[in-house]
């Protein structure tokens, strides 16, 4: 069980790091902005397999959102990268109690909401390929 567990928390976000401070980004300055992120987030996360890691898994996602969440796409993208984002929240928390429930060593809790976070996480990839974050759509 807790290996499904870990397998769910992993892919859950993407990236770290990559803001721009300097307005909105053109498309393409934004999509290679966004996707790089991710691929950090893959890179971070791509041998966090046990439970000892779902701690660390959970806090590189929630920097990877902190990180896209600062990126400002032109306004175009704006509307479906918002969507992405809000479904990419609404997966970090099922993601929190799910690893809450792991540390608890409650596994009829994680058992509860590993398909809730599967659920999030293949929206979150939809959004991400909506908005051509094709790196995204891939943690």
């Amino acid at each position: 069980m807790l290996t499904l567990v870990a397998l769910v928390v992993v892919p859950a976000g993407c990236g770290g790091g990559g803001s721009s401070s300097s307005g909105q980004l053109s498309a393409s300055e934004f999509q290679s902005k966004a996707n790089a992120i991710c691929s950090d987030h893959k890179v971070k996360t791509q041998n966090m397999t046990s439970a000892q890691d779902f701690d660390a898994a959970l806090k590189a996602t929630n920097e990877t959102f902190r990180g896209l969440n600062a990126l400002n796409p032109p306004a175009s993208m704006k509307a479906k990268y918002q969507a992405y984002l809000d479904s990419l929240d609404a997966g970090i928390s099922i993601l929190t109690k799910l690893v809450k429930a792991a540390d608890n060593n409650d596994l009829a809790q994680a058992a509860k909401l590993a398909p809730q976070a599967a659920l999030h996480i293949r929206q979150s990839q939809a959004a991400a390929r909506a908005v051509g974050l094709h790196v995204c759509a891939e943690a």
